[in-house]
């Protein structure tokens, strides 16, 4: 049986019959060396052609008489096209009667004879039907993947559009005031802003790359009213995951437009009246 040539992109079908041919010798001298040449670039197929090798090995010498289904007889007739015909001669004094002639009889092969070939060709059918839906299910999981990873992403999006609303609300108080942050120490790289309403309480935070906290750490923030001045205690505040906080502070002296605004790393029965290492600062 002539194939395409196997350096192509075979389509389905024809690996199948390429994967059958080859186990069962049908292939000619240059297309076996073409396709284990594919083998060799190919692991899991050629995983599949050893697993069908070793399952026709095994294939029982005797098997019930039945007859072969239409592919199979196809298959076969091919098989039997390519080879010639199949004749089984016994002489005629251990086959045949007495008054028989004394030409050697030709006797016709059962379908039993055939059903091991027809078993091994099932095999393979099977087995390349096995590989194809395994690489299916392989662009299933890689598919459901990616749309789970899309869904926490939309979360993510929702919780940070929900958590700016806040914001955006501060904003659109009159005399609003947006203070820009620098990181520092080992918050270097962080940068963000801080939202204040003069004569109000309420702090909103909007800060990149903080680092995490641990659950006996806490942030805290700091007006310094002057220089040289000893810094006010602001309040208190983890971090949430979108970058954004929002905490009361506990005087309005807070918002009063000091001359800097400090942010430090403490634990949370740290005293009131000394700050831990600096992580961010207004930029003055």
């Amino acid at each position: 049986m002539t194939h395409s040539n196997p350096h192509d992109h075979p389509s389905p079908d024809d690996w199948q019959e390429l994967l059958e041919d080859y186990v069962l010798g049908y292939l000619s001298a240059d297309e076996t060396d073409a396709f284990e040449r594919q083998l060799a670039n190919n692991p899991e197929l050629a995983a599949e052609v050893a697993a069908l090798q070793e399952s026709l090995s095994l294939l029982p010498y005797t098997l019930p008489v039945q007859e072969p289904s239409a592919l199979g007889q196809a298959r076969l007739l091919r098989a039997a096209q390519a080879q010639g015909p199949i004749s089984l001669s016994l002489p005629k004094d251990e086959a045949t009667p007495p008054e028989a002639s004394d030409s050697p009889t030709q006797r016709t092969l059962p379908w039993g004879w055939l059903l091991g070939p027809i078993a091994a060709l099932g095999l393979v059918a099977l087995s390349v039907d096995n590989y194809q839906l395994r690489q299916q299910n392989q662009e299933t999981a890689r598919v459901q993947q990616e749309l789970e990873q899309n869904r926490a992403e939309l979360e993510q999006l929702r919780r940070q559009m929900q958590e700016m609303s806040t914001v955006m609300a501060s904003l659109q108080e009159p005399g609003a005031r947006v203070h820009s942050l620098v990181g520092a120490g080992q918050a270097s790289r962080s940068n963000g802003y801080l939202v204040t309403v003069p004569g109000e309480t309420q702090m909103v935070l909007i800060a990149r790359n903080l680092p995490a906290l641990t659950e006996d750490q806490v942030y805290r923030l700091w007006a310094v009213a002057q220089e040289a001045a000893p810094p006010q205690y602001c309040g208190q505040f983890q971090q949430t995951a979108t970058g954004t906080a929002e905490w009361i502070a506990p005087a309005r002296g807070c918002s009063a437009d000091p001359a800097q605004y400090l942010i430090t790393l403490d634990a949370p029965d740290d005293p009131l009246d000394s700050a831990g290492p600096l992580m961010m600062r207004s930029d003055t």
